[in-house]
């Protein structure tokens, strides 16, 4: 690619107008005219152009395994009479694990699911000295996706923290266009669990080019990682470094840090239909791709996804990386590394010649 081509790359300039949207609103995959979509196109051509990223012992490039925590309790459905259901508060509800709902016929009742355990994911991989970036819902009884309040993973979120790890929010359906919403999400996340967050990634990958950018930025946030595809792992704007976005419509860098996200587990199997040999093939390619430019290799892998052929492939992965050596980080770990190491600057100062501005 030329340099107009790799900047008009950067700038996901064909998103911002593009009519061809799913269901939830997102630009897929199959509509970019971007065709070398597992290469690091932009980073690729920093590197080669002297800029040199470097981590902590030496390691040739980073790796951030996250999880979204979606869900935690297997819920199952009851029938009750509508005049014990009217006398049944959400409090009381929250208290003894039923999933409220006002005025019907019938209640969800809801049990920890031990195949989703923090605790179980948390073990797993400390086994492998990784400390993960965790992104919980903050949401209401009545919210679309809703299972389980702040209030009753709180212990389970000063566990993760005691143990090295990083909490962010992962905002609910509405929030990545609308920045009351995501706003409102960040304060209840705040008020109830006493934590203060500075990371961020929609559900979904819900994300709308540049509006979401936006959004976090006047949230407080200090950095994004929602940015990729949900139906192709790869590099979506040819980035694998952390890096600031371009609004094509103002001519303007956006004050908030987007650490791109390159693998999600759904989208190799959900969306891709790959087999686990293959999975692992495309895996490996992009590590090498990440490692050829020491990039950030980001990684999205649910907690409910560690049985099964999904469970299989995240042994697999964590063995690969393992066996590569990179320095595991969380996300704020890596954006504070890129500030305080002056790697942010430095890319940006060659993002901006390449752009021109």
């Amino acid at each position: 690619m030329d340099d107009l081509e790799l900047a008009s790359l950067y700038k996901s300039e064909w998103e911002f107008n593009n009519p061809i949207k799913d269901i939830y609103g997102r630009n897929r995959r199959f509509s970019s005219p971007h065709k070398n979509f597992f290469s690091p196109e932009v980073s690729s051509k920093l590197f080669k152009e002297g800029f040199v990223p470097h981590y902590p012992g030496n390691k040739e490039f980073a790796v951030c395994i996250s999880h979204d925590i979606d869900i935690l309790y297997k819920t199952s459905t009851t029938h009750v009479q509508p005049s014990i259901a009217k006398r049944i508060t959400a409090r009381a509800a929250n208290l003894v694990g039923i999933n409220y709902k006002p005025h019907g016929k019938h209640i969800e009742l809801r049990e920890p699911n031990k195949e989703w355990s923090l605790e179980r994911l948390r073990k797993l991989n400390d086994g492998y000295g990784i400390k993960s970036s965790y992104y919980f819902l903050s949401l209401g009884h009545n919210e679309e996706d809703f299972n389980y309040s702040l209030a009753e993973v709180k212990e389970q979120m000063e566990n993760l923290i005691a143990s090295g790890c990083e909490l962010g929010l992962h905002g609910g359906h509405k929030a990545y266009n609308d920045a009351g919403k995501l706003l409102e999400e960040k304060t209840k996340f705040n008020k109830e669990t006493g934590l203060s967050i500075n990371g961020y990634r929609n559900h979904y990958l819900r994300f709308d080019v540049p509006a979401t950018w936006y959004n976090v930025a006047s949230a407080g946030f200090e950095y994004d990682t929602t940015f990729g595809y949900p139906d192709s792992a790869g590099f979506r704007n040819g980035m694998c470094y952390p890096y600031y976005p371009y609004d094509i419509a103002t001519g303007k860098f956006i004050n908030v840090i987007e650490l791109p996200l390159i693998l999600m587990e759904m989208s190799l199997f959900n969306y891709m239909r790959l087999d686990i040999d293959t999975a692992l093939s495309l895996c490996k390619k992009l590590i090498n791709e990440i490692k050829a430019c020491k990039g950030v290799f980001t990684v999205l892998w649910h907690n409910s996804s560690l049985d099964g052929q999904m469970g299989e492939l995240y042994i697999k992965l964590l063995d690969l990386l393992k066996e590569e050596d990179p320095w595991f980080a969380t996300s704020a770990d890596i954006v504070k590394w890129w500030k305080e190491e002056h790697l942010l600057e430095q890319s940006h100062t060659m993002v901006k010649k390449l752009l021109d501005v």
